[in-house]
């Protein structure tokens, strides 16, 4: 896939960084079920890591809230999400020997050197990165994609994407437009859900994650998303200890709840 590339070279070269890794088993994940963990903020003999000396760029995307009010105005909603976003940039071959890894296929395999060719989850830059290549996208192909441009420069939050549009023709003009755009950038949407029946015909179905029956209720930056009734909530574990309000009021005037008053 190209994901990353064997180092021959025996003498090391001037400024390199090798990551620790290791795996997390998510068994609940259809599309990732084994994720390898990348550790960028390990410190190394000079006390630095490559996450310590790293720009993140800064934020270029709009905030949750913003976000999910926009979403909330449309009759049709439209969620999904970039497939593997990260592993879909490549990074510039000046600086992939930032981005080096130790590996080997068992324990009786010797140990090879690899280098990473795509952006790294758990680098400090990673995000940026991501959003940027996205607005690079809108700036290049948008002219031809103008739905798709919209809401992909309002309507994401990282690799998410929730937008919506007003009447069932718009909505089926915009995920034609989004499917569109990103295929030119080498991405693919997935996990698609929606409100209308009609949107989630004809998806592009690639891990088996796809549901041509509107949900119950899916994910949506950090609230669930109700389609049938097209209301979000909030999932709380059962075993949670109760909060009073007391104690919600003192959390909300330091952190804000995305908006929400505790009343």
């Amino acid at each position: 896939m190209g994901y990353m590339e064997q180092v021959f070279e025996v003498s090391e070269p001037t400024v390199a960084y090798y990551m620790p890794h290791h795996g997390v088993l998510r068994p609940d994940s259809k599309s990732t079920p084994l994720r390898t963990v990348f550790d960028a903020s390990c410190a190394t003999t000079t006390g630095e890591s490559l996450n310590s000396i790293l720009s993140n760029g800064g934020v270029i995307q709009d905030e949750l809230f913003a976000i999910l009010l926009r979403f909330r105005k449309n009759r049709i909603g439209l969620i999904s999400d970039i497939k593997k976003m990260f592993r879909m940039i490549f990074i510039d071959e000046s600086q992939r020997d930032l981005l080096r890894i130790v590996w080997k296929e068992s324990i009786d395999d010797s140990i090879k050197t690899y280098k990473m060719n795509r952006v790294v989850y758990g680098t400090t830059c990673a995000p940026y990165l991501a959003q940027r290549v996205l607005k690079q996208l809108v700036m290049d192909d948008g002219h031809n994609y103008p739905l798709a441009a919209s809401a992909v420069s309002s309507d994401m939050y990282m690799d998410d994407l929730l937008t919506g549009a007003a009447d069932i023709y718009s909505a089926k003009q915009l995920k034609e437009q989004l499917i569109a755009l990103f295929r030119g950038g080498g991405m693919q949407l997935h996990k698609w859900s929606s409100n209308c029946k009609e949107l989630l015909a004809n998806s592009e179905v690639s891990d088996g994650d796809i549901s041509l029956t509107i949900p119950d209720e899916t994910k949506a930056l950090g609230l669930l998303w109700r389609p049938q009734k097209d209301s979000l909530a909030f999932s709380v574990p059962a075993n949670v200890e109760p909060v009073n309000r007391v104690k919600l009021r003192k959390h909300q005037s330091s952190r804000p709840l995305l908006g929400f008053s505790i009343l």
